[in-house]
Parts: structure tokens; sequence; C-alpha cells
């Protein structure tokens, strides 16, 4: 028994050795150290921890090579790519002498100001791209108006538009996506105001604060939803049997919005479940 024991470990040490090397040579760095931590615990002899200890000594000359690379990157200022280097290598080369370096690079730089704001200007520049398809999107279902001129030989040409700003883009937009637009400059400025791209949407945002008109009927078609949204749940809440809870959505519709006309309807709704309740 005890043989067939030994012999089953070995099977298992040599397994997982093979399977080291074989990520290693595929560069997969994490693949190889679990393997290795799992092939450590599982040698029995002077011979076999040898093994493993030189395959963990070119794991590491590895390592350090990719802490240089992150090093040469941080350097140049290439911020993102560095942190990300330096991530990678933290998880992939855990417990090992350059993965602990790695993560205290990690440390380091995420308090560094200058990383910070790279970091907050990638982040920025993704919801930026968002904004862009959204603004795309609605202006193409809208249809964008085409300028028609006179060549010299009379016949008429269709040209495209001079480009507008964002901001007037914004503004050609349906009601529903230009406060889709509004929230995701909103999420912008207020999660990374501090990157170049945030401070630009955040002066695109200022523009649009400034169109009394705009925010004007902004606002007059949030508090459509919203009362909508709260009309339903009272009207579901009341069919269900749940006045309590009715009423609490009756009377935020007459609080927050005394002149619409759900407000007079929510009255109505009000009055018909107190007196269901004092019968």
């Amino acid at each position: 028994m005890e043989r067939q024991r030994v012999q089953r470990l070995r099977r298992q040490f040599l397994r997982e050795v093979n399977t080291a090397a074989q990520f290693m040579g595929q560069e997969q760095w994490l693949g190889a150290t679990v393997s290795l931590e799992k092939a450590k615990c599982l040698a029995k002899d002077k011979k076999q921890l040898s093994q493993v200890d030189k395959m963990l000594d070119l794991l590491g000359i590895e390592g350090r090579r990719l802490v240089t690379e992150a090093d040469d990157a941080y350097g140049e200022n290439r911020y993102l790519d560095a942190l990300e280097g330096y991530k990678s290598i933290s998880r992939s080369f855990r417990g090992m002498d350059c993965g602990v370096e790695a993560l205290g690079a990690v440390g380091r730089l995420e308090g560094d100001p200058a990383v910070v704001e790279a970091v907050s200007e990638s982040k920025a520049i993704v919801m930026d791209r968002r904004l862009e398809r959204l603004i795309a999107a609605g202006v193409a279902a809208r249809g964008v108006k085409v300028t028609t001129i006179k060549n010299p030989i009379g016949r008429q040409n269709k040209i495209n538009p001079l480009p507008r700003s964002r901001v007037d883009l914004i503004k050609q937009l349906g009601a529903k996506k230009q406060v889709k637009a509004v929230d995701l400059m909103e999420g912008i400025v207020r999660l990374y105001g501090i990157s170049p791209t945030g401070r630009r949407v955040g002066k695109q945002l200022q523009a649009l604060q400034a169109d009394k008109e705009f925010q004007a009927e902004l606002s007059s078609y949030r508090s459509a939803k919203a009362i909508s949204a709260a009309m339903q749940k009272a009207d579901a809440y009341r069919n269900a049997g749940l006045p309590a809870k009715a009423l609490k959505y009756y009377g935020e519709v007459i609080q927050k919005y005394p002149r619409s006309p759900e407000a007079k309807k929510a009255k109505s709704q009000v009055a018909k479940l107190k007196l269901s309740a004092n019968r």
C-alpha cells in the first residue's frame, strides 16, 4: 500500500512538473506558478525539490524580465502599460520576489497623481465613446438635414452640412436620448473630472446647463417619466390590494408634482382608498 501511495505521488509530481513546463513554454506564467506550487508540495526527496527549485529560478528570471519592462514603461510615461504590467506580474508570480516587488509597485503607482490621471483619462475615454455612439445613433434616427446648393451649370448638388458641435448635436436629439447623453456626461465629470476628457466634457455640460430652454425641456421630460413610474407603481399596489403602498406613491406624485394632471388623479385615488379604509 505504501509503495502504491509513493508511486501515485510521484506520478502526480511529474504531471505537475510537466504541466508547469508546458505553461512556461506558452508564457502562461500564472499556470506555471500554480503547477510548481503543487509540485513542491508533492516533492518527497531532494532531487524532486531541486528540480522544482530550478524551474522556479527560471520562472523568476521571466518575472524579473517583465518587471523591467514595466519599469521601462513607467519611465517612458506609459503609465497604463506599467500599471497593467505590474498587476499582471503580481497575480502571475504570486509569492515570488518579482511578484512581491510588482505588488508594491502597484501600490505606489495607484498613489501617483500622474498615474491616477492617466487611468481616469482611459476610463473617461471609454465613457466618452459610449456618449459619441449614443449621439451618432440619435442623430441618424432623427435624420441629418443636408444643404442644397446650385453648381455653376445650374444642377443641384447635395453636400454634407458643416460639422456641428457636440452641444448642438445633443440639442437635436430626442428627449430620451438627451437625458441619456446628459446622464453620461454627468457620470464622466463626477468620476473622471480631473482627466483631460473629463474637463472637456465638463465644459460641454456647462454649456448645456446654461441653456435655460434646453434645461426646461430636460426637466419636463424627467418629471413626466418620474410621474409615470410613480403612478404605475401606485396603481399596481392598489390593484394588488396593498393600499398603504399605493398611498405612498400617490402621495409622492401629489407632493412633488402638484400642478400635473396626474396629481389630480392621484388625489382622487387617495380619497377613494381612505373612504374604503373607513368602511
